[in-house]
């Protein structure tokens, strides 16, 4: 387990009988651990042995989903970025009209490696998000990489078995809106204060995509 980069050291005690402690696995990326195995490696004991008794705790996982503000504004215009814009032609293919069910779409520049990011200026949990294509066209992202994090250039992806993890998310129609989990082999939500969607593989010529971000109460 690591923390911003590093090893994770746990403090466990000491404890007597009848003074059990909780202590939580949680890092700075993620709540929980979602794994078949766990191993505990002793770096420091009392006495000559490293000797212990130990029970783990589950968490049964019951989530609220809630969107975090592109489709109600709460997330301002200021952030949300992009790497490109489709002729940067902000009127009509800017950032702002990335917000999802609006009339129109951000649309990336063609044949280039393109990205749309959002920072929450905050930590927050994110749980999947709802993307849709550009407003009454048949232009929309069908598969995306996640990338997040706390500070623009220290970004990391969303894996499953050290792998990049590819998500699909379409094709949708107006009114066929599908949540698309974030979860990976080892994390059922991302912390993060910024995320950063990179379309892998788009129908018709341009990445076009509206979108709204849940968390999860």
């Amino acid at each position: 387990m690591k923390d911003m980069g590093y090893l994770k050291f746990y403090a466990s005690g000491p404890r007597s009988d009848g003074q059990d402690v909780l202590i939580s696995v949680q890092t700075t990326s993620q709540r929980m651990i979602r794994a078949r195995f766990i191993r505990i490696k002793p770096r420091w004991y009392g006495g000559e042995n490293p000797c212990m008794r130990f029970e783990i705790i589950g968490c049964n996982f019951v989530c609220s989903k809630t969107p975090l503000g592109m489709e109600s504004g709460a997330i301002a215009d200021h952030q949300i970025t992009a790497s490109s814009v489709l002729n940067n032609d902000y009127a009509n293919y800017g950032t702002a009209l990335a917000r999802l069910n609006s009339k129109g779409s951000w649309c990336g520049q063609r044949w280039t490696s393109t990205w749309i990011q959002v920072n929450f200026l905050r930590t927050v949990d994110i749980y999947g998000l709802i993307i849709q294509g550009r407003y009454q066209s048949n232009e929309y992202v069908t598969e995306f990489y996640l990338k997040y994090g706390y500070d623009e250039n220290s970004l990391i992806y969303a894996k499953d078995n050290y792998f990049k993890k590819l998500y699909a998310s379409g094709p949708r129609s107006d009114g066929q809106d599908v949540l698309i989990s974030v979860q990976t082999t080892s994390q059922r939500m991302i912390q993060a204060s910024i995320i950063r969607i990179e379309p892998w593989w788009y129908d018709v010529e341009y990445s076009c995509m509206r979108f709204e971000i849940f968390s999860c109460n």
